[in-house]
């Protein structure tokens, strides 16, 4: 039996790729490092871009920087938690910059306490600010998609130690493996309107990292096969790739970015 001819969607010309004119990103946890980045990254894009952080006065760095470079930026101050406030902020937000089309899973925290100091309300907090955060954006915005017979395209912020545990981060690294696989779950669940993929990204450049932790980013660059950290913006290079058209052909997957410390040798 003849198979009917396959029915692409049409490709845009290379200097197209990267275009983001025209759309609108949200970026969560924004306010410094690798959220803010990423958040200035697509506006060099070209996107509008609304940045969500916690406390209202936490966005007006990011944001001014946006305005400076040209392009349209739209605060979100909300609890992630707090699933009624965030769906009224992005309804003002959309009214002011336009429909979100692009969801960057950013927000999280990062301490470190062994598993005997970890208390278990301490342990469900961790992993709810770095999970279950990432869970209700995704559904807010895959809802509103739905709804509107919209295409979406969202990228989740994991971490090498969803396979390489750190340690001190026993609630860290579990909540990053949980979503690498929530990841590829609502791939499966939600294609083939909406693409959902993750950015693993190993050690990021912060300028008081070599002073707060000088063993460690010693070890980093020493096992890395590139011989560094990374910078905020080569992990934000990857977020703009799966989110444009030249990954349109890639769901449920989890990028690795982190210099070759996960390729290199054990021994």
């Amino acid at each position: 039996m003849t198979q009917s001819p396959m029915a692409f969607p049409p490709r845009p010309s290379i200097n197209q790729l990267l275009d983001f004119s025209g759309h609108t990103v949200l970026v969560t946890g924004a306010r410094k490092g690798l959220g803010q980045g990423i958040a200035l990254r697509f506006a060099e894009a070209g996107a509008a871009v609304i940045v969500h952080t916690r406390q209202p006065e936490e966005g007006h760095e990011t944001c001014e920087m946006i305005l400076n470079m040209g392009q349209r930026c739209h605060p979100l101050a909300a609890d992630l938690r707090d699933e009624a406030a965030v769906a009224d902020s992005l309804k003002r937000a959309e009214a002011t910059v336009g429909s979100v089309r692009m969801l960057v899973n950013n927000a999280g925290v990062y301490p470190v306490e062994t598993i005997t100091s970890l208390m278990p309300a301490r342990f469900d907090a961790i992993v709810q600010a770095n999970l279950g955060t990432a869970y209700r954006v995704t559904k807010l915005c895959a809802d509103r998609w739905r709804e509107r017979a919209q295409h979406g395209v969202i990228v989740n912020i994991s971490s090498i130690e969803s396979t390489r545990p750190a340690v001190g981060h026993s609630h860290y690294a579990s909540a990053k493996a949980a979503l690498d696989m929530l990841t590829r779950a609502t791939a499966v669940e939600l294609a083939p309107d909406i693409r959902v993929n993750a950015v693993a990204p190993g050690l990021v450049y912060t300028p008081e990292l070599a002073d707060t932790w000088p063993e460690g980013v010693k070890r980093y660059r020493e096992r890395a096969l590139l011989g560094r950290e990374g910078h905020r913006t080569e992990v934000a290079d990857v977020c703009l790739f799966l989110c444009s058209p030249a990954a349109s052909w890639m769901t449920g997957e989890v990028v690795v970015v982190d210099g070759g410390v996960s390729a290199a040798p054990h021994f």
